[in-house]
């Protein structure tokens, strides 16, 4: 059995995902490969770039044309219209990934995040391999929107764009024969259920999972002096795979900065991390990690992570956190509500209530809990062992072919 996973980048949650999930499947022997549009991470021929066999200065010329017409193209003529748009992308790409080998060779399509690579007109249509669909934000039931905002309204050209773009997908999807999706969380499954596009095609909620021999407790003293942190103060730690992303809660941290400067120290690390907005007193800036086992001793190094995110369809940041023994504030809603105990593992606050979001710093931070969050968040985070999980997935290819 020889499965391709595909997700547009090997650096998103979704492509760390994809990236773990990989690895586990090869570990019960199954024969499992990761191709990406844009590889941003140097990981031992790990990850196959869809590009890579470009060497010639033609080749790595078509390649950028091939790569980033469409998708440019597409983003200044949204942003001409609006620039109230966190995320949105269309179902259309000039690529063709039924010509790469990877693709000949498998016997299932596992499919991640797949905006600017996967064309889904021609695609669906030329495809008749057996797919599973792991879904990691609302996009492909929505007309381009990652996350879609119910309250928002948006101006008429930018919803005409979208019922096209919906049109699209919704023939493409007639085309597939054999299907099971994918969600992270009970949360999303429910908007996949009200969504009609799919309808007629097995779902399942399976967790997203981390590697428990990576993401483990270790000494502070010790993780501060690798990390370069000072080691007696209490840290805060603000982990998001991009800080330009509105939803990621970069004005919710600003307001509980604010509020708790006088008391915290703050670690802010991610892409778009180092940015002026960050340039306080007590926050430090640490930037986007590559190496992913530098990721536990990060965590190592503070009290309480925190997710300000309005919407997760899950959260990594979340069950890393706890996995390293780090109890974490998020708001009581989507993913995270799903993987932490209120007042066991976690804290979780009003939505968009600042003042609950910092009793929930307050709470984690008594001392006398300390080694209560500790026992019970090494525990939770057992739920989510990337081993567990590939045995899941195991189960639900043999059960497509």
């Amino acid at each position: 059995m020889k499965i391709l996973h595909i997700n547009t980048t090997d650096s998103s949650g979704s492509g760390i995902f994809a990236k773990r999930i990989n690895r586990a499947l090869k570990k019960i022997n199954i024969d499992s490969k990761l191709l990406v549009l844009d590889k941003n991470i140097d990981d031992n021929n790990e990850v196959i770039s869809y590009f890579e066999n470009a060497k010639s200065k033609y080749d790595k010329i078509k390649a950028l044309f091939t790569r980033n017409f469409l998708p440019s193209y597409y983003q200044w003529k949204t942003r001409s219209i609006t620039n109230d748009l966190e995320m949105f992308t269309f179902p259309k790409s000039l690529i063709d990934i039924t010509k790469h080998q990877s693709y000949y060779d498998c016997d299932i399509v596992h499919l991640h995040q797949v905006y600017d690579f996967i064309d889904y007109k021609s695609f669906f249509k030329i495809n008749k391999k057996p797919i599973v669909w792991t879904f990691h934000d609302m996009n492909p039931f929505s007309g381009g929107w990652h996350i879609i905002d119910k309250e928002k309204i948006y101006s008429k050209k930018i919803n005409k764009i979208a019922k096209k773009n919906l049109e699209i997908k919704k023939n493409a999807y007639s085309n597939i024969q054999k299907m099971t999706i994918i969600s992270p969380s009970q949360f999303l499954l429910k908007e996949i259920n009200n969504s009609k596009l799919f309808e007629f095609f097995k779902k399942e909620q399976v967790f997203n999972g981390i590697d428990l021999d990576i993401f483990k407790p270790y000494n502070k003293e010790l993780a501060c002096e690798i990390m370069n942190l000072p080691k007696n103060k209490k840290f805060i730690l603000f982990l998001a795979d991009d800080h330009n992303r509105i939803n990621k809660g970069k004005d919710i941290f600003l307001k509980i900065y604010k509020k708790t400067k006088e008391k915290y120290n703050f670690l802010i690390v991610g892409k778009n991390s180092f940015c002026e907005n960050y340039i306080l007193d007590g926050v430090y800036q640490i930037g986007f990690m590559k190496d992913e086992k530098l990721l536990p001793i990060l965590y190592s190094c503070v009290d309480i992570s925190i997710v300000p995110s309005r919407y997760e369809s899950f959260s990594l940041v979340t069950i890393e956190s706890i996995a390293c023994g780090v109890p974490v504030v998020a708001f009581d809603t989507s993913g995270p509500k799903e993987i932490l105990e209120h007042k066991i593992s976690g804290y979780l606050a009003k939505i968009d209530n600042i003042e609950d979001f910092i009793n929930g710093i307050e709470y984690l931070s008594k001392t006398e809990y300390t080694e209560k969050f500790k026992i019970e968040t090494l525990k939770r985070s057992k739920l989510f062992d990337i081993n567990l999980i590939a045995k899941q997935y195991e189960n639900i290819y043999n059960e497509l072919i």
